[in-house]
């Protein structure tokens, strides 16, 4: 056995396992945060849904791209504009979940601050400020 042999089968398994159990997961985050009515409305959740449903096209687009390019040998590579497309989504999508995680921290930090100016900083209404500004940035 060839070491490419072993890792086209391990791109093919482990990869086919990880998108499963990474749709999965994303997929019951979604759901979880989503279902109750005081989750949906506090901005923390709000991101958290975010950050799974990007973190679910992450999955679905650039998983699936590296397991039938390695594992399946189907060449990919000869359409120029999905190669370009995969390069922007890994950079893109992986600065918005960092940048989700990161303001649903700073947003807890805000809403449990003594001071009342800061936790006026920690509603819906500045989340989604925060966020649609901070993805028209990277994007």
């Amino acid at each position: 056995m060839s070491l490419f042999y072993i890792s086209q089968e391990l791109t093919i398994y482990v990869g086919i396992f990880l998108l499963v159990v990474g749709v999965i997961g994303n997929l019951i985050n979604i759901f979880m945060f989503a279902k109750d009515q005081k989750l949906r409305k506090a901005s923390s959740s709000f991101l958290f849904i975010v950050c799974s449903m990007n973190n679910t096209i992450y999955l679905l687009f650039n998983l699936t791209q590296r397991i039938l390019s390695t594992g399946f040998g189907i060449d990919i590579h000869k359409y120029v504009w999905l190669c370009q497309l995969r390069s922007y989504s890994l950079t893109t999508l992986t600065l918005i979940s960092f940048t989700c995680y990161c303001l649903a921290s700073i947003n807890q930090f805000l809403s449990t601050s003594r001071h009342q100016q800061l936790r006026q900083l920690s509603t819906i209404k500045w989340t989604y400020l925060y966020l649609i500004s901070s993805i028209m940035i990277l994007i």
